[in-house]
């Protein structure tokens, strides 16, 4: 073997060892948890905040909990579910989500998201972010989160329908 060949397989074994994304994918382990296609929605550039959406899974026979998550981009990140009742959307705040084998997480507009309050700058289609996201067992897992066209509704630009009316919780909305 030549010498690129050697030092390319090291480079991507130790890669893969520090919990790096799969090369051409967006896909990231650490021990049993494996997080997909992270990505958000372009934001206005006045907005305050912004959400993060993905894949969580745990491999076969292992349990695990997200516990919270941190980005530079915003002051805060919480999750938050949303419920809808007669047609009015509600978020709240979930403090831990349990992840078990065979049961992967969805992180979707309209259910779970990664709330991004207090945003520090505007998020711009194309740009890339670090979020690290804690985990009971598996710690610290930062994944890079892609920028989306405003109103994707998936990674890759997808796009979707209007969302029905939102009423975040007390101090999570600008209120006008």
């Amino acid at each position: 073997m030549t010498r690129r060949v050697v030092l390319s397989v090291l480079v991507f074994a130790l890669s893969a060892l520090a919990g790096a994304p799969r090369a051409g994918s967006h896909v990231y382990e650490s021990g049993p948890v494996i997080v997909s296609h992270p990505w958000a929605r372009a934001s206005a550039p006045t907005a305050r905040n912004g959400a993060a959406y993905m894949r969580i899974e745990s491999a076969p026979g292992a349990k695990d909990r997200l516990l919270g998550a941190r980005s530079p981009v915003a002051e805060t990140v919480e999750v938050h579910e949303t419920t809808v009742t007669d047609g009015i959307a509600r978020m709240r705040r979930i403090f831990a989500i349990g992840i078990a084998p065979d049961h992967p997480i969805d992180i979707a507009p309209g259910g779970m998201h990664m709330m991004l309050m207090g945003l520090k700058y505007p998020l711009k289609e194309g740009d890339l972010f670090p979020l690290v996201l804690t985990f009971e067992k598996a710690g610290d897992v930062q994944v890079d989160v892609i920028v989306e066209p405003p109103g994707a509704m998936g990674p890759h630009g997808t796009a979707g329908t209007a969302m029905p009316e939102i009423q975040h919780g007390a101090g999570h909305m600008p209120r006008h």
